[in-house]
């Protein structure tokens, strides 16, 4: 049937297919450690040149099954809107947003049980006084988010970045108190403290780009017609 279709696939596509399997098994099951992979097959009586020659038949077929489904392949308007808002935000909204994480501290080791209830209420609301005067810095007084968050947020993973959020923020993925307080927000503002379960958030929009779906939908639709059936 792919013959049919007129796809024919070289050495070198098949070879492709094979090493992107193989990194996607690598990753899968192995943690990216190839060294461990080989020990499997050596332990199961198998040889890297018998894997080659089972994977290079898999590798042929899979193509010939994915041109077969490419000729055949619908792109539905819920799929195009999907994409749409993946790539620009709900309603293509995109919002590029930093944030500060302010958590509490490990509390003493000589505290009681009994103790811990205040401790931790007191220590929240430190949290929270201390956010307000973040926040009132960076509004009232002009100061930079991003170096506050580099010097006070609590986040390893944002920090070093000034707080900004990885891609474009997607208020379907976060608690509704962080949905609502980033979308009340317009470009440069700051959110009031949001009360987290580990802590309190200061958010700061830094952007928000408007795309409709009229002036891109080509794009993704070319887009989504190109990738494999299994993405």
């Amino acid at each position: 049937m792919a013959a049919a279709l007129g796809a024919e696939f070289t050495a070198e596509e098949v070879s492709a297919r094979m090493d992107s399997d193989l990194t996607d098994r690598l990753s899968l099951f192995y943690e990216g450690d190839r060294a461990r992979w080989l020990e499997d097959l050596r332990m199961d009586g198998r040889t890297l040149a018998g894997w080659r020659r089972e994977a290079s038949i898999r590798a042929r077929h899979d193509l010939c099954a994915e041109a077969i489904l490419m000729t055949r392949r619908v792109i539905t308007e819920e799929e195009l809107r999907a994409e749409w808002e993946r790539v620009f935000g709900p309603g293509g909204e995109a919002r590029t947003v930093r944030w500060i994480f302010l958590r509490p501290p490990a509390p003493p080791e000589d505290l009681e049980v009994s103790e811990f209830e205040a401790w931790l209420s007191e220590t929240l609301m430190a949290l929270e006084r201390e956010a307000v005067e973040l926040r009132e810095r960076v509004v009232e007084s002009g100061e930079d988010f991003g170096i506050l968050a580099k010097r006070r947020s609590g986040d390893p993973e944002t920090r070093d970045a000034g707080g900004l959020l990885p891609g474009v923020f997607d208020p379907r993925v976060y608690s509704a108190p962080v949905a609502a307080a980033v979308t009340a927000l317009k470009s440069g503002e700051v959110s009031q403290p949001v009360r987290l379960s580990g802590g309190f958030g200061l958010y700061q929009v830094i952007k928000i780009k408007r795309t409709p779906l009229k002036d891109v939908q080509e794009e993704l639709r070319a887009d989504l017609m190109s990738r494999r059936p299994s993405e």
